[in-house]
């Protein structure tokens, strides 16, 4: 079985190791923390702009703090959000035989997509922001149709890795009904990390283990 599988001979890299063999809750910590960050800056900024809005200095320095903060922690959400899906899903199909057919390319340009549509979503947002309201007219119709395929590489992505990781535990083809619940937890990740994270250690330590 060793001969057909796609295993590279290579040590896991140190964002691998965090990804792949860190514990639940640090998982959880990391991808949950900079979410509420994200609601409770909006949501004190708002309070702070509504009871300062007659100062018109304070005003104008809570909306820059507001312009600026928003946008760079839903940055370093999406960026440790795909980092780990796409370490999670190349890392895994490393390991799956190589009689089973994956498509990692596809995998990868669906990844690719979801990060130009947020960064996207991003820019659109700060142009509105400053009082272009044209561009979302102009954008309405190629938005919608981007929005549409990237609801579509969102559910690949889970897709992939929960089909990548129940064939790597069993080293061989699995059917929809053996992975379903796989999506769904990774659908509810914070949840479904407390499930999956055990289960991608105990994988990728016995790698780490072979190849120290």
């Amino acid at each position: 079985m060793k001969n057909n599988i796609n295993n590279s001979k290579s040590t896991l890299s140190v964002l691998q190791k965090f990804f792949l063999l860190s514990g639940p809750l640090k998982l959880f910590l990391l991808l949950i923390i900079i979410p509420v960050l994200m609601f409770i800056c909006f949501y004190v900024s708002t309070l702070l702009v509504f009871f300062f809005s007659e100062s018109a200095l304070v005003f104008d320095k809570l909306l820059s703090v507001l312009f600026i903060s928003i946008p760079i922690l839903e940055l370093l959400f999406v960026m440790i959000f795909l980092g780990w899906f796409y370490i999670l899903g190349t890392s895994l199909y490393s390991k799956i035989p190589r009689n089973l057919n994956f498509r990692i390319n596809f995998f990868k340009f669906n990844l690719f997509y979801l990060l130009v549509l947020i960064l996207s979503f991003i820019a659109v947002f700060l142009i509105v922001f400053t009082g272009n309201f044209e561009i979302i007219n102009k954008i309405q119709n190629i938005g919608l149709f981007m929005i549409m395929y990237g609801v579509f590489s969102s559910l690949y992505l889970n897709y992939f890795i929960s089909k990548a990781l129940v064939t790597v535990e069993k080293q061989d083809s699995v059917k929809f009904e053996n992975y379903f619940l796989e999506i769904m937890f990774f659908m509810i990740f914070p949840v479904g990390i407390w499930i999956l994270q055990p289960r991608i250690r105990k994988i990728f330590q016995i790698k780490d283990n072979n190849d120290n």
